[in-house]
């Protein structure tokens, strides 16, 4: 069988008595073997790039997902913190300004931009094993001052509405008691028609009732907070999820592409110096 593939020619034996084939021959002798071990060089620079790539791609897409896990996760806890803060801060004095500070605290959205520069920082060294200055360089998110400012306002009107519904029921209920001291009627049915809060029951009819008005704006300005706490995180997301995918691919090309393509346009000057075809990359990543 050896002796078929040899193209008939006899075997040799090395120094342990084995046989060893001699090379095929080819038009160039030594030439076209160093040749040939061009195109090979070649091809495993292209997978190389193409598993490099592959790897990128992958780690790009679970920084990615971890980054949305995250901000879903603050996005939820700061809601659920809003909510229950919201009923004690419409009952305290303090400034719109200032309950706005504590409902859309930015030292939280702060906080939350170091941690996840700090999740990317430990995805890059994981991958590239070394430390890019391009994530602490992305600058801090800014806060929604228009947002804010609309929502000052609703904050703004809302105490005022509560304010003249209290304000309303207690001068109905006075006006109400000196008219029934003026009535005339027997003191049993004047005591009894004072007991009737003919006020009360006209405000609750408008949903006017100090008590309804004041739970009702404050779903609203929950709801209100809320979509600015998702509105917030979801241009959080975006943002730093385009930063981290362009500074992953940058690294990629510096680190990993631009090298193996300096190799790959020698070879294949080497190969045209030669005159010898080499198929494109999609080529021979089909033919891989």
């Amino acid at each position: 069988m050896l002796h078929k593939l040899n193209g008939g020619s006899k075997l040799k034996t090395g120094h342990f008595g084995k046989p060893i084939c001699s090379l095929p021959r080819t038009q160039a002798g030594g030439r076209g073997v160093r040749l040939n071990r061009t195109k090979l060089k070649l091809m495993l620079l292209e997978r190389k790039l193409a598993r490099r790539e592959s790897q990128v791609a992958a780690a790009v897409e679970r920084c990615l997902a971890e980054l949305r896990e995250r901000i879903d996760w603050f996005g939820c806890r700061r809601k659920r913190e809003a909510r229950r803060q919201l009923p004690s801060l419409l009952k305290a004095n303090s400034s719109c300004e200032a309950i706005l500070a504590q409902l859309m605290d930015q030292q939280q959205f702060l906080a939350l931009e170091i941690e996840v520069k700090q999740m990317i920082q430990q995805q890059l060294n994981h991958l590239y094993e070394i430390k890019s200055v391009n994530v602490a360089a992305v600058p801090d998110y800014p806060a929604d001052k228009a947002g804010l400012r609309r929502l000052a306002g609703a904050l703004a009107e809302s105490r005022r509405t509560v304010w003249l519904a209290r304000a309303t029921l207690k001068l109905g209920n006075a006006v109400w008691e000196k008219g029934m001291a003026h009535s005339g009627f027997p003191k049993p049915v004047g005591d009894l028609l004072g007991k009737i809060n003919l006020t009360a029951i006209f405000l609750k009819e408008l949903d006017c009732l100090p008590q309804q008005r004041r739970l009702t704006d404050q779903r609203q300005l929950a709801d209100r907070v809320a979509g600015m706490i998702d509105n917030d995180c979801s241009r959080l997301l975006a943002d730093l999820s385009m930063r981290s995918a362009q500074i992953f691919y940058q690294l990629f090309d510096d680190v990993f592409a631009r090298p193996i393509l300096q190799r790959r346009a020698r070879l294949l000057e080497r190969l045209q110096a030669n005159k010898l075809p080499y198929p494109s990359p999609s080529c021979t990543k089909q033919a891989g």
